[in-house]
């Protein structure tokens, strides 16, 4: 009765694991025991165990896994390797193909662990049912042989997990480098497909000698597994299915680098102004600056001749190597007319920020320019207020226009530069003073100027205008005087004498 029961187990197992895509043919038989492996397999109120046993392929002699828990064998029965098990999902194909690759040591015998590697199989095609390893024959439970199934887990954990530059894009410099930790394994060795020169270093791949440009590269991972040789299953209608151990397929990983040109746009401006419009006669032409490395080490020196912008590039040949990392820009000289700027301006070029625009500020050359105007004599001085003065750069274009405070005083500001003073306005009554020039050239210099206004001359007063009248004598020794008034004036004649009254 047993025997029966147990022949329609093995028919309707197999019925279960029908087979597709069948191919040459072949036997197997069961070996050794192991010893002091025991197993159990629980499923509800059913209950079976066993010693573990190997089976093996009696052509080439290599391990086999069972497909079909505590399932009658028959080492009779012949075989047809086939690609899948139709009834098995394509999910449970790949995990019991992923255990038969990794589960196994290379170059290993400990029949525990090929043991673990049939449970774990067993695990994934009945996942309703329990197994697990007994001390003895249908003994007690032991977790003795509960590590192998971490190791089986670890080496799959590590065949399916993706490394951390898996599709991810890398930016470098050009003539720079790059390099690429590939993760520590001692399961399989990374292959590299691309057409960028690299070098290894231990773990790292290093790229050189960038171009300017968009790579992909391929890594395809092989799996040092057991055996190369494709996982097939093994199909017969009289005994339960098998499938052997083998190598699985290589993973493909791929990342993408890009090969940027890298710069320092430095710009000079004008501080008051913001722009690149110089001050008075100032200039912002012959600037020079310096570049340094984070270590200050000079890597050039740049002067702003015929352009106020200065590009620091591979490309325009100022440099032979700009990589990523921190510089310094120190100003060495300003333009003529311009304060050095003396700060440090620290800059960090990276994946993120491979072009770097950085405007330098000068400040220009300026004097303070004082006028007090005062008018009248020494003796009766008085501050001069509402006076306005026209101020006239080199060009004779005017500059600016300022007016005296009550107190007779002005104050302005002049950048670098010669200008022309000029009085547009004065006290009715007074003179205005000469033009005189003020020259800004030294920073912190100071111009006072006290200026008086002088009274104008006044013009002498003209004579009265009057006739002189030659009247003859027409009475000899006349007693009194004739007066005539002749325009208004009144002439006193006598004889020949004029006299004016």
């Amino acid at each position: 009765m047993k025997k029966i029961f147990l022949f329609l187990t093995i028919l309707f197992g197999s019925s279960l694991l029908s087979p597709l895509c069948v191919n040459a043919s072949t036997q197997f038989y069961e070996d050794e025991y192991i010893p002091n492996v025991f197993v159990v397999r629980k499923k509800g109120a059913a209950h079976f165990y066993q010693q573990g046993r190997v089976f093996r392929n009696r052509d080439t002699n290599e391990i086999a896994y069972c497909l079909q828990p505590f399932t009658l064998f028959d080492e009779n029965a012949f075989y047809e390797s086939v690609d899948r098990i139709e009834s098995l999902s394509n999910e449970t194909i790949q995990k019991i193909k992923e255990i038969a690759s990794f589960a196994y040591p290379l170059g290993s015998s400990n029949l525990e662990y090929y043991m673990a590697t049939q449970i774990k199989i067993w695990q994934i095609i009945e996942p309703d049912a329990e197994f697990y390893f007994t001390d003895t024959l249908d003994g007690n439970k032991t977790t003795k042989y509960d590590h192998w199934f971490q190791v089986i887990d670890d080496n799959i954990r590590v065949y399916n997990q993706a490394p951390n530059y898996n599709n991810q894009t890398f930016t470098a410099p050009i003539k720079g480098s790059i390099s690429i930790r590939m993760p520590v394994s001692g399961t399989y060795e990374d292959i590299l497909e691309t057409t960028l020169p690299y070098t290894r270093k231990g773990n790292d791949i290093i790229f050189n000698q960038l171009k300017e440009g968009d790579y992909e590269v391929k890594v395809r991972r092989h799996f040092k597994t057991y055996s190369n040789q494709p996982i097939l299953f093994y199909y017969s209608k009289t005994s339960q299915a098998l499938m052997n151990r083998g190598g699985t397929e290589d993973k493909v990983f791929s990342f993408k680098i890009h090969v940027v040109d890298t710069s320092i746009n430095v710009k000079k401006i004008d501080k008051d102004s913001k722009s690149s419009t110089p001050s008075g006669e100032a200039s912002l032409k012959g600037a020079v600056f310096s570049l340094y490395n984070e270590q200050d080490e000079k890597l050039g020196t740049f002067t702003f001749d015929n352009s106020l912008e200065q590009k620091i590039s591979v490309l325009t040949g100022n440099i032979d190597y700009l990589p990523f990392g921190k510089y310094k820009i120190k100003e060495e000289k300003a333009g003529t007319g311009y304060l050095c700027n003396t700060n440090t301006f620290e800059i960090t070029i990276d994946e993120s920020h491979p072009h770097i625009e950085l405007a330098i500020e000068n400040e220009v050359i300026k004097n303070k320019v004082e006028l007090k105007k005062f008018f009248g004599n020494e003796q009766t001085l008085k501050a001069e207020a509402g006076v306005v003065f026209e101020i006239y750069d080199a060009n004779d274009v005017l500059y600016n226009t300022v007016e005296t405070n009550e107190e007779g005083l002005v104050t302005f500001i002049l950048p670098y530069g010669t200008y022309r003073i000029h009085q547009k306005t004065t006290k009715e009554g007074y003179q205005k003073v000469e033009d005189f020039t003020v020259k800004v050239e030294k920073e912190g210099k100071e111009h006072h100027y006290v200026l008086y206004d002088d009274e104008e001359p006044k013009e002498p007063e003209e004579p009265e205008p009057h006739i002189e009248i030659e009247v003859p004598n027409t009475k000899k020794n006349a007693s009194f005087p004739i007066v005539e008034t002749v325009l208004g004036a009144a002439i006193i004649l006598y004889g020949k004498k004029k006299i004016w009254v």
